[in-house]
């Protein structure tokens, strides 16, 4: 599920995060791992997904219908904007309450650095700037600190081995 090398990968991408939290958590055992994704914010605020028709045809349940959203156009865009709506909404307990906890996402499009301000032209790597991947780098550190306060405070964590005594499924 690459993100955003086709429509069918990207309508299929809050889908797959989720799963992939759920088994991350599952297989450590750990139903309370913290999670903090880094929005995929590169090239910054440049779109906003407007472009795309029907209006709101992202935010349905149906994930078949993500599909037949049109770009006109502006399809490489439209589905970067996806994946970010794709990340924001995995880290959305309210829309996810599978998740029960401790998930976060980061939001990254204000760090991003145009190239006459980098080492190189290459939006989709944040134009490798080190600025940007450190303000990144820090937000999410940030984040899972937060995360971490909130697991720790909300579950039993009495075993000497400092394991959560919480049950797994």
């Amino acid at each position: 599920w690459n993100d955003g090398c086709s429509v069918n990968y990207t309508a299929a991408y809050e889908t797959n995060l989720v799963n992939l939290i759920q088994d991350m958590r599952y297989a450590l055992r750990k139903p309370s791992l913290p999670v903090v994704v880094g929005v995929s914010g590169f090239e910054g605020w440049r779109d906003n997904g407007q472009g795309r028709h029907p209006p709101n045809c992202w935010d349905g349940p149906n994930i078949m219908d993500r599909i037949h959203c049109d770009c006109s156009g502006l399809d490489r865009d439209c589905r970067r904007i996806d994946i970010m709506l794709s990340q924001l909404a995995a880290s959305n307990l309210t829309k996810h309450p599978e998740l029960q906890c401790c998930v976060e996402a980061i939001e990254t499009r204000d760090f991003f650095r145009p190239v006459e301000f980098s080492p190189m032209d290459q939006g989709y790597h944040f134009n490798h700037n080190a600025e940007t991947h450190y303000l990144i780098g820090k937000a999410m550190a940030k984040g899972m600190n937060r995360l971490q306060e909130e697991s720790a405070s909300s579950h039993n964590w009495n075993r000497s081995d400092g394991q959560s005594t919480d049950s797994m499924r």
